[in-house]
């Protein structure tokens, strides 16, 4: 990892491929697949990182019924979909940013543009366990890539049990989450080190409790857990106060 500056999108896919063993079938995964952090430029001037899973299909494709297409691609951003729309509303009715509603756009989209530092947006990033999507939605072809995409989600299926990432039976799936460990500890590294690092859901929380990545200590308690913006079991996104108040101590949570 240069500690000259921060990486661009092409060497940080180059690491990844690297680490995962320059094998052809993933080196092509990857590099159709990936998903960069944001915001793309400026990490060290970042407050607070939301840690995200993976990138979903709606962050990837346009079109989801026809992504046989190759151009319904789309330009790739985390949370650029509705997990990103979510967030958006959410951070602006706790006034953690301030967003004019003829722009109200995904949280992703908003950080990959230039951003105005009057809205608060400069002080937020957003980074993905994994860059690759670990789950088979997103992917076509996938019987070229079988092995590998059912390695993942193994991954993630563990993840979703504390701890339970230390268990993986296989060693394909331990080597792979060994180079997607030290993939996302590499690209975290170019955030400041004194921004506040915010885990969204169980398998987030799990994986930075894991790598003892520093965390908030309210996220000590066993019952405190920020849950994915998508997550199945209700509609909508809820940042608790305790989290509110490490975003925005002065005015706190909107009444």
């Amino acid at each position: 990892m240069s500690k000259v500056g921060e990486m661009t999108t092409k060497k940080y896919i180059e690491d990844l491929q690297l680490k995962l063993g320059n094998n052809n079938v993933r080196n092509n995964l990857v590099r159709k697949y990936y998903v960069p952090d944001l915001p793309l430029k400026n990490k060290k001037n970042v407050k607070f990182i939301f840690v995200l899973e993976s990138p979903h299909i709606d962050e990837i494709w346009y079109d989801i019924s026809s992504r046989e297409n190759k151009k319904t691609l789309k330009e790739r951003y985390p949370a650029a979909g509705l997990t990103g729309l979510l967030m958006t509303a959410e951070l602006a009715q706790n006034n953690c940013i301030e967003i004019d509603g003829l722009n109200f756009s995904p949280l992703g989209t908003l950080l990959s543009n230039t951003i105005d530092n009057k809205t608060r947006l400069d002080e937020f990033g957003i980074i993905n366990i994994s860059n690759i999507p670990l789950q088979a939605g997103p992917y076509i072809k996938k019987k070229k890539r079988k092995s590998f995409i059912k390695s993942l989600k193994r991954i993630r299926n563990s993840a979703k049990r504390k701890y339970s990432i230390l268990k993986l039976q296989k060693e394909t799936d331990k080597e792979t989450y060994e180079a997607l460990k030290d993939h996302f500890l590499s690209r975290l590294s170019d955030y400041n080190d004194n921004a506040i690092v915010i885990p969204c859901g169980r398998i987030a929380l799990n994986f930075v409790k894991k790598e003892n990545v520093s965390i908030p200590e309210v996220f000590d308690s066993e019952e405190l857990i920020v849950k994915h913006p998508t997550n199945r079991e209700e509609w909508g996104w809820t940042l608790p106060q305790e989290v509110v108040d490490l975003i925005n101590p002065k005015t706190g949570k909107k009444k």
